[in-house]
């Protein structure tokens, strides 16, 4: 193929949900763009999932691999991105979730070429929870400098992307040494803000893709295992760092991203650090205070926002109990 049709990668990560992958499978097999190939990575299932791809191995794009023991979420992508792809660009897929728009790698290939800068292309797509889909209405042109996407972080709702739609470059996600921390779930996170602190980012307005919301996300339930809700830091911390280094934003800009991003989400930490980790509260709250380098001003504004959300919880209950008497 030529540099205009460079090779893309959908890696479709899976662990022990046979019946839901082949749906994720069938919508990348769908893709209309030629230079293409799907990569399951199999976590070492236990399900029959080997059984239930059998059916693929026919097609030439498709390709199979089985960890001998469980790499965990971030291990598992990390050694797919290194050891199974060769695509110029990747796209994880996982396998809950869905492409809907059959054209959209090759529009978005077609978008890379016209804008030589980008260094990752998204779309907008559907939240699913149950049978019902929620739309992200992104409010982005075609192509945008990836400082006006970081700056947007947390200010846009439902939700700001969709991992199942990122199309990644994979020389600079090696580069910046993507999927590095096991416990750092956000990972997608992080290497999304890096790689808009690298370059374009191109941006596809129709819905392209279904991210399913269930009990089971992992995402659902870090915050259960102290490592990981630490370690969540990474995701906003380190592009935080990076963008500071960059030299590209105004002091105004950072302060203002720092504190809608990092302090908001720090205030969701400690939240579960006091709600879900009473026993290790003092170890995790030092932990979170020095991986996270905020002043102690700031920890002091943590603290008054949630000392404010528990005082006005005890005044809406007082008011509903004296609201309930006959």
């Amino acid at each position: 193929m030529s540099a205009a049709a460079p090779l893309v990668s959908i890696i479709i990560p899976t662990y022990n949900r046979a019946a839901l992958l082949k749906e994720a499978i069938d919508s990348a097999l769908a893709q209309t763009y030629p230079n293409l190939e799907v990569v399951v990575a199999d976590n070492a299932s236990t399900d029959g999932t080997q059984a239930a791809v059998s059916g693929y191995t026919g097609d030439p794009r498709f390709r199979y691999f089985k960890n001998s023991s469980n790499l965990g979420m971030v291990g598992n992508w990390r050694k797919a991105l290194l050891e199974h792809t060769a695509g110029e660009w990747f796209l994880l897929l996982s396998d809950d979730d869905l492409l809907l728009d059959p054209d959209y790698i090759a529009e978005a290939v077609r978008l890379i070429n016209e804008f030589p800068k980008t260094m990752l292309v998204y779309a907008n797509g559907y939240r699913r929870t149950g049978k019902t889909d929620t739309p992200l209405d992104l409010p982005f042109g075609r192509n945008q400098s990836g400082k006006t996407i970081f700056l947007t972080r947390d200010a846009v709702g439902p939700q700001d992307f969709m991992l199942c739609n990122v199309l990644f470059n994979r020389p600079l996600a090696i580069k910046l040494n993507a999927f590095s921390n096991e416990y750092n779930i956000a990972c997608d996170s992080e290497l999304f803000l890096e790689m808009c602190l690298s370059g374009d980012v191109g941006y596809i307005g129709k819905p392209v893709s279904a991210y399913r919301i269930h009990e089971n996300n992992l995402i659902q339930n870090y915050s259960r295992n102290s490592e990981m809700l630490l370690n969540h830091m990474d995701w906003f911390v380190r592009p935080y760092e990076m963008a500071v280094k960059t030299g590209l934003f105004t002091a105004a800009e950072l302060a203002l991203w720092r504190k809608r991003v990092v302090l908001g989400q720090l205030i969701n930490i400690y939240k579960s650090i006091i709600i879900r980790h009473k026993r290790h509260f003092f170890r995790l709250t030092r932990a979170m205070y020095e991986k996270s380098g905020i002043s102690l001003r700031e920890f002091a504004y943590i603290n008054a926002v949630i000392l404010s959300h528990i005082i006005l919880k005890i005044l809406y209950w007082g008011r509903r109990r004296r609201g309930s008497r006959p």
